[in-house]
């Protein structure tokens, strides 16, 4: 129930936006792969097929404190401090003002790897998030302040 596309030198990931209507536009941290019109047909027939269940959110902005598990979802928050963890993962500390009904990741880092705030108030302990972002997401990771 899901696709991965697989190279010799690792794994890496092919995303679409979600939405049914946006134009399907593959990105990737593959230097190469193909990508057909029947692979665009199949990433329309996902996009309707998500479209109709429940358990994904049809408003996919949603806040810290209505996230369920399994969820895939956009949120709009605020960057406390982040960390580069290797060439391949950055950690994002953020909030949004609300707390997570469900145990978040807890991702020990040193304080001198981060930028930002190296501690978190206390008022916003329980509300930090954890995320961590990996692939063609890297390049924008970088770039946050």
């Amino acid at each position: 129930d899901s696709m991965s596309l697989l190279n010799t030198y690792g794994w890496s990931t092919v995303t679409f936006d979600g939405k049914t209507d946006s134009p399907v536009v593959p990105r990737t941290s593959s230097k190469s792969f193909h990508f057909e019109e029947s692979d665009k047909r199949m990433v329309q027939e996902l996009r309707q097929w998500a479209a109709n269940q429940s358990w994904i959110s049809n408003d996919l902005t949603v806040t810290l404190s209505s996230v369920q598990p399994g969820m895939y979802f956009d949120l709009t928050c605020q960057l406390l401090a982040k960390a580069v963890m290797d060439s391949r993962c950055i950690l994002l500390k953020v909030w949004d003002g609300t707390k997570c009904q469900h145990p978040l990741l807890n991702v020990a880092v040193a304080s001198d790897a981060l930028e930002g705030e190296s501690t978190v108030a206390k008022d916003r302990m329980n509300l930090t998030a954890n995320v961590l972002v990996y692939d063609n997401h890297l390049e924008v990771a970088r770039d946050l302040k």
